[in-house]
């Protein structure tokens, strides 16, 4: 005798039927009857396997368009991720997406902006290939004064003009016929930072106006403390060292509290923590 175990997974549009088992048996013995419990741990890991898939599959569909503009998400990439459960832990296949779309998410009515300070590092970066261009001082000197000119109209907000001058440097590399090492480098970088400024056009702002404002245009110094904590916290010579273990625990449980779904996860773990006043319950149905 044969048992066959499907899984039907039921949406909008339409079915979708999945083989989860396949048991047989032969003989007619009572320990043959019913599940064992090793086949019963293996077909609930299988259902949770496949349940979690068609879960995540139906709410990446849902996620491929911007919800403020309607385009599809660019997908950088694809990476594992384990996903713990109470039937064992799932690898799921997770599509790396532009995380901006996740600030937005989370923050609707915050502003937005381009930090400064990631703008200033490839223009700084462009100009240590222009020092190194094969070609005479008095042209080097002229692509470098371009590339504050791109820094000027960006610091002032004007993408427009920035992206002339942008188009004007490579004209400069052209007729000019510089070519080495350090001119390739150049023009892939100036044709990745038009790029960089197209995508992220709306999120640059008239930074010189914000800096007299005394608004902040970097996040610079939210880095260094986060830097400076977490390297202090790795050194060997402290008493209390962190582990990199240790350390995404911490944050996991900083997320929870902050999310405040910290008491409800040990409350799942712990049925008889803490429970729940009866006015919550009330109003939560």
């Amino acid at each position: 005798m044969k048992f066959l175990i499907h899984l039907i997974a039921e949406s909008e549009v339409g079915q979708h039927v999945q083989e989860i088992a396949c048991l047989e048996r032969k003989e007619h013995r009572l320990e043959e009857v019913g599940l064992a419990l090793r086949e019963a741990k293996k077909l609930l890991g299988a259902i949770q396997q496949r349940m979690v898939e068609q879960q995540v599959e139906e709410y990446l569909e849902t996620q491929r368009s911007c919800p403020h503009c309607g385009r599809a998400r660019g997908l950088k990439g694809n990476h594992t991720v384990t996903f713990q459960t109470l039937f064992g832990n799932l690898e799921l296949c997770s599509p790396r997406t532009d995380s901006r779309e996740v600030q937005l998410y989370l923050n609707p009515e915050a502003e937005h902006y381009l930090d400064w300070f990631h703008l200033t590092m490839r223009l700084t970066v462009m100009g240590q290939y222009a020092k190194g261009l094969d070609t005479t001082q008095e042209r080097r000197q002229e692509i470098l004064k371009s590339l504050e000119s791109v820094k000027h109209y960006l610091w002032h907000g004007n993408v427009v003009r920035a992206r002339d001058k942008l188009e004007d440097l490579h004209g400069i590399l052209d007729h000019e016929g510089i070519a080495g090492e350090s001119g390739q480098k150049l023009r892939k970088a100036l044709d990745e930072f038009d790029t960089y400024v197209v995508v992220n056009e709306a999120l640059i702002p008239n930074y010189g106006e914000r800096w007299r404002n005394e608004e902040a245009i970097a996040t610079g110094f939210v880095e260094s403390a986060v830097n400076q904590i977490v390297s202090k916290r790795f050194s060997k010579k402290q008493q209390m060292q962190w582990t990199k273990k240790g350390a995404h625990l911490v944050l996991q449980m900083r997320t929870q509290v902050l999310d405040e779904r910290l008491e409800d996860i040990f409350r799942d773990w712990y049925p008889d923590f803490r429970t729940k006043p009866e006015s919550e319950i009330k109003q939560a149905a």
